[in-house]
């Protein structure tokens, strides 16, 4: 694997390969870590937090290796067919697209604007898809959802264990609301920028 550039794993996780060799630990013990060491075997803590700051390590080095790879010579003519023929042109299937997309955004989800929804962006961006200024308004919009609904941002934890309420459910009562600012934020980027 020497040479081989580091993705993460499916569903957007690192590989446990991957954070084991960042880690400096073998494969069984980031399962342990990760999976909760739920048989209780004794683990240093200092072995525990290696582990622990390895996995998303791993996952924002593949993002960066999104947006220098658009960088690279050829790349953009290579990415352009692919990311052209599922990128929306008309103005209301883009507003459509992406706000059916909405919550690939929320659990840290591909189009977090805070994870690989900024490698997205700059795929975009670099291809010619869309304007600068209406790739801002997508990512904008899709802030809004993860600001005030994602249950993994630390805000709404926050929120929630203030309120004494769970985070899905603060995620189940505001995402309706915060779908359409989406939606809205969406239609004036069409409208304004394609």
């Amino acid at each position: 694997m020497v040479g081989r550039a580091s993705t993460p794993g499916r569903r957007g996780r690192p590989r446990q390969a991957e954070v084991a060799r960042l880690a400096g630990v073998s494969q069984t013990t980031v399962s342990l870590v990760l999976g909760g060491n739920k048989q209780g075997i004794a683990l240093h803590e200092d072995t525990r937090a290696r582990v622990l700051a390895a996995a998303p390590i791993v996952l924002f080095v593949a993002i960066g290796i999104l947006l220098a790879a658009v960088k690279l010579p050829g790349a953009i003519e290579a990415l352009n067919p692919l990311v052209g023929a599922v990128a929306p042109e008309h103005p209301v299937v883009f507003v459509l697209v992406f706000t059916l997309l909405v919550p690939l955004c929320l659990y840290r989800g591909p189009l977090n604007v805070f994870g690989l929804g900024a490698g997205i962006a700059g795929v975009l961006i670099a291809a010619g898809i869309y304007p600068a200024v209406a790739v801002l308004g997508l990512t904008a919009s899709y802030n809004q959802v993860f600001g005030v609904s994602d249950p993994t941002s630390t805000q709404t934890v926050w929120a929630a264990q203030y309120s004494g309420v769970s985070p899905q459910r603060v995620m189940l009562r505001t995402l309706p609301y915060v779908w359409c600012v989406a939606l809205g934020g969406l239609c004036v980027t069409a409208a304004t920028y394609l």
